[in-house]
């Protein structure tokens, strides 16, 4: 079998994750020294543990390429709100790379925000 299908999208998936990143460099420019970034988000998909090819972690390797500080959060993982606000009040940058409902709550204090999945609004 021909898996073209599969590689095309790992293809698409890894330029999604370096465009994200982009993203988040291109907000940190106004920041003194390497800045800091808080990833919200761990899991493949809310509400499982799963790990494997998941955004947040593929972005947490190509910012910490990059020399950014990276702080990461999942509420699979950690005290869903005081770690989660924790993380966002250190960083210079949040990017929301699970869709959590638990971020939905959070104070972003006029912070940067990226979310690709709208639930900051």
């Amino acid at each position: 079998m021909d898996p073209a299908l599969a590689k095309a999208t790992d293809k698409v998936n890894r330029w999604q994750h370096r465009r994200l990143r982009n993203r988040v460099l291109e907000a940190l420019e106004g920041v003194d020294g390497p800045g800091t970034v808080a990833v919200l988000g761990l899991a493949y998909k809310a509400g499982t543990p799963i790990t494997e090819e998941s955004p947040g972690l593929a972005l947490v390797g190509l910012l910490r390429e990059q020399g950014v500080q990276v702080l990461t959060h999942d509420p699979m993982i950690y005290d869903a709100h005081a770690g989660s606000q924790r993380c966002v009040e250190l960083a210079d940058v949040v990017v929301v790379t699970t869709p959590w409902p638990e971020y939905k709550e959070l104070d972003y204090g006029g912070k940067i925000v990226i979310d690709p999945w709208g639930i900051v609004g």
